[in-house]
């Protein structure tokens, strides 16, 4: 498997190639988007059009959201008989890559448009499956209620990863069972921490551009940055969205690196912080990541400080890492666990 790497690590002309051919190994569980990255990879055409995308986001996936947003936008375009999400039909390749083609050229304008409007932020909410054994466990060593952080929150919708119900498989559930959304994930190895949920007593999002959910527009780009043959993720989806019109979250705009310490301050000292990111360091350069990392550092100075990152950088899979700050230095780091892009499936190796 290719080890998945930054954005700032990737060179030369080749780039947008490069960039489809890797997103087609890592689209485990979409047939229909392996099917059309390995197709452009190859287009010069369509390259062409990737590459007046804002190459600060993930190319593939900016690209083809911008396509399944548009067919939200236009349900009469013939593109929609091939997506699952929009015509209830299985993915089938016939005449599929040239249709898909043709729209793509016809509509280049509005590409380019929401291609540097629109920023990549997943909210896959079941990953929330592999947070919540972190977050529980960062709970128990704290000792404490916890301030809860999401850095790249989105619309925020991790943050209420206490308000579902989760079923792993070796029968072990957590969570209100009357939720509204229900969560299933595979162990692979281990024994997760699931005693109890955390105590969470402020939830507070950052993100360069927050999703407002209640905006149609909005909402409408978040469900197109889900793969379209993957039903059962735009329900999930649709459920935490319903959970979150009942239960909002703060969310703030700006650089977390900047933003973080200011909030901190109105904390009280006594309550632990935990700050959480998902899929967002490899949106990060180099410089970025150790910026962010330093004023972690700084922000222990009058409190513990605790750092769960779900990320794929460098790896064969995505890993679970926790950092625990204390009095301005990193006094422990930890790989919590190996675990499925989407949450399908976890691998924990703490004890």
């Amino acid at each position: 498997m290719t080890k998945n790497i930054g954005l700032d690590e990737i060179e030369d002309f080749n780039k947008m190639s490069k960039w489809f051919f890797r997103f087609s190994e890592q689209t485990t569980g979409s047939d229909m988007y392996q099917f059309l990255s390995k197709k452009i990879a190859s287009d010069s055409e369509l390259l062409t059009l990737a590459a007046t995308a804002d190459q600060s986001q993930p190319v593939p996936n900016l690209f083809l959201a911008a396509v399944n947003f548009l067919l939200y936008k236009i349900p009469s375009a013939s593109l929609c008989h091939f997506y699952p999400n929009h015509s209830g039909k299985k993915f089938y390749e016939d005449g599929f890559f040239e249709a898909f083609k043709l729209f793509c050229i016809e509509n280049a304008p509005q590409m380019t448009q929401i291609m540097n409007t629109r920023l990549v932020q997943t909210n896959e909410v079941r990953r929330c499956a592999l947070l919540l054994p972190a977050i529980i466990h960062v709970s128990e060593c704290a000792q404490s209620e916890i301030v809860l952080f999401d850095v790249g929150a989105s619309s925020g919708l991790n943050l209420l990863l206490n308000q579902y119900f989760y079923q792993y498989s070796d029968g072990t559930s957590i969570g209100d069972a009357n939720s509204h959304l229900k969560i299933s994930c595979e162990i692979k190895n281990g024994h997760l921490p699931l005693n109890q949920m955390p105590k969470i007593v402020k939830r507070v999002g950052i993100d360069l551009n927050p999703i407002d959910l209640n905006d149609p527009d909005e909402k409408l780009w978040t469900l197109s940055l889900v793969w379209p043959d993957q039903a059962e993720r735009i329900r999930r989806l649709k459920s935490a969205i319903q959970i979150l019109k009942n239960n909002p979250v703060e969310l703030h705009k700006g650089d977390a690196t900047k933003l973080l310490p200011s909030i901190m301050k109105n904390i009280p000292a006594n309550l632990p912080v935990c700050v959480m990111h998902s899929f967002t360091l490899n949106q990060f350069t180099t410089e970025a990541r150790e910026s962010f990392e330093k004023m972690l550092c700084l922000a222990s100075k009058e409190r513990d400080v605790w750092r769960v990152g779900l990320e794929w950088l460098g790896t064969e899979s995505p890993q679970i890492i926790l950092d625990h700050y204390i009095s301005s230095e990193l006094v422990e780091r930890k790989k919590l666990a190996n675990c499925h892009q989407h949450g399908e499936w976890i691998d924990w190796l703490a004890n």
